[in-house]
C-alpha cells in the first residue's frame, strides 16, 4: 500500500502600525520563523478513516497577523472562511477514500507543519450463489461477485474438472461462468477461490448400473395364471425417524412374488416369497430434505415419500463489540441448502447487506459512526424454519 501526499500553503502577514494607527499604516512580509508572526498549526485528528470525516485545523498566531488558506487537494474542504487574522480554528472535511491507497495532504507555514492522513479502503467481496449443486453430466454455472470499483480481484480453480471461462482477474463487480466436468465416478466436491471467500460446488455420483433382477423360481404349473394385488401403493408423511412399514401383497397360495428397492434408505426384510403375505419395508432416518422413493412388490410400484428432518441452525459469532468508528462485518449462518434464512436490525445505525434467503452462508453487516460520547446498543434477530429464532446482541462504544 502506498501513500498519497499533497501540501497546503497557508501565507501568514502582520501590520504594523504607525502611532495613532491612521491611514498610514505599512504592511509588511513575514521576518521568518522567529518573527512576531510566527504560525503554529495543529490538526485534529490528525488521522481520517477511509469513510470520511471532519476535523479542525487550529491556527495559532499573535491577533494582528493576517493569514490566507489554500488548498489543492480536492478530497478536502474547508467548512470556514479561508482566510483571516490572530488565531483561529477552521473547520474540514475529507471525502470517502475510494482506493486501497492511502492519502496525506501537508498544512505548512514557514517552519509550522501540520499533515492529515486519510486510512486506504477495505475492499469487501460478496459472491452470489456461494454454493451450486450439479448433476453428473456437469454443465456451465454462473455466479455474480459484487464489490467496490477499486477492487481487484482473481479467480483459481482448485480442481482439474472445473474450469473458469471467464475472466481470471479484474476489478470491481463481475460476472463469472464455469464450467463442470462430467462425472464418471463417486460424488465429488470443488472450489473456486476469490479473495475473500469460495464458491463451492458439489457434484453428484455418475448413476450406478441397475441392479440385476433376483432370480425367480419358475412357478409350479397353475391351473389359472397368478393374480397380485399390493396394498397401499404409496406411503406420504412417513416419519423423519427410522421405522417399519408394511405393504400387503393378496395372491393365490403357490404364486411366487419377489420385492426390491430402488432407493438405498429403504430395505426389505422379505425380498420374496410365495402366497399372500405382509412385506416389511425398513425407513432409514432422514437427516436432511425431503425425499421420495420406490419399491417393487410382486410387480406393483410402491411410492415412498419421506418428510424432511426439521432445520437447525448455528450462527457465529454470537454477540458483537465494536469500536465508534464507521465499519462492516458480518455474521455466519450454517444450515441446509433448502432452510429459510431472514436477519432484521433493530437499529437504524445498523445495516443488513444483502444475502441469500435459504442456506447457511456470511451476511454483510455494516455499522455508522456513532458520534455521540454515549455508548449504544442494538440486535440482529434472525428467524428461520422449525421455529429457529436468535437475537444477536450488538454494543457500539461511544466516541
Amino acid at each position: 500500500m502506498t501513500r498519497r501526499s499533497v501540501k497546503i500553503l497557508i501565507s501568514a502577514f502582520f501590520a504594523v502600525c504607525s502611532i495613532g494607527c491612521g491611514s498610514g499604516s505599512t504592511t509588511l512580509s513575514p521576518l521568518g520563523p522567529t518573527s512576531r508572526c510566527g504560525v503554529t498549526l495543529a490538526a485534529s485528528p490528525s488521522t481520517i478513516e477511509s469513510a470520511g470525516g471532519s476535523g479542525v485545523l487550529k491556527v495559532d498566531t499573535a491577533r494582528e497577523c493576517r493569514w490566507t488558506l489554500s488548498s489543492t487537494a480536492s478530497w478536502i474542504r474547508f467548512g470556514a472562511a479561508v482566510e483571516g487574522q490572530g488565531p483561529a480554528d477552521v473547520s474540514f472535511t475529507i471525502e470517502p477514500n475510494r482506493s486501497t491507497d492511502g492519502r496525506q495532504v501537508e498544512l505548512s507555514v514557514a517552519e509550522s507543519k501540520a499533515a492529515i492522513s486519510q486510512r486506504a479502503a477495505v475492499c469487501v467481496w460478496k459472491v452470489t450463489p456461494e454454493t451450486a449443486s450439479v448433476g453428473a453430466t456437469g454443465g456451465d454455472l454462473r455466479a455474480t461477485l459484487t464489490t467496490e470499483d477499486f477492487c481487484t480481484w482473481t479467480l483459481a480453480s482448485r480442481v482439474a474438472w472445473i474450469d473458469v471461462m471467464s475472466a481470471l482477474s479484474g476489478s470491481g463487480s463481475a460476472e463469472i461462468s464455469l464450467h463442470v466436468d462430467g462425472n464418471s465416478g463417486a460424488g465429488r466436491s470443488g472450489s473456486v477461490e476469490f479473495p475473500s471467500g469460495t464458491i463451492r460446488i458439489e457434484q453428484q455420483e455418475a448413476p450406478k448400473p441397475a441392479p440385476s433382477p433376483v432370480p425367480v423360481p419358475s412357478p409350479a404349473p397353475a391351473p389359472v395364471p397368478c393374480a397380485f394385488a399390493v396394498t397401499p401403493n404409496k406411503f406420504d408423511n412417513v416419519s423423519t425417524a427410522a421405522s417399519d412399514i408394511s405393504v400387503d401383497v393378496s395372491t393365490t397360495a403357490g404364486c411366487a412374488w419377489t420385492a426390491t428397492s430402488s432407493a438405498s434408505w429403504i430395505t426389505l426384510k422379505s425380498p420374496a416369497g410365495t402366497g399372500s403375505a405382509k412385506v416389511t419395508l425398513s425407513v432409514a432416518a432422514n437427516t436432511g430434505d425431503q425425499r421420495t422413493g420406490s419399491v417393487i412388490v410382486a410387480g406393483r410400484t410402491i411410492s415412498v415419500t419421506q418428510n424432511a428432518a426439521p432445520c437447525t441452525y448455528s450462527v457465529t459469532p454470537g454477540s458483537f463489540h465494536v469500536s465508534s468508528s464507521a465499519q462492516t462485518s458480518q455474521i455466519t449462518v450454517t444450515t441446509r441448502s433448502s432452510c429459510k434464512v431472514g436477519v432484521t436490525s433493530t437499529a437504524s445505525w445498523l445495516h443488513v447487506g444483502t444475502y441469500a434467503s435459504t442456506g447457511g452462508g456470511k451476511i454483510p453487516l455494516t455499522i455508522d459512526q456513532n458520534g455521540s460520547t454515549s455508548k449504544r446498543s442494538a440486535s440482529l434477530n434472525l428467524t428461520g424454519d422449525s421455529g429457529f429464532a436468535k437475537a444477536v446482541p450488538v454494543d457500539q462504544d461511544g466516541r
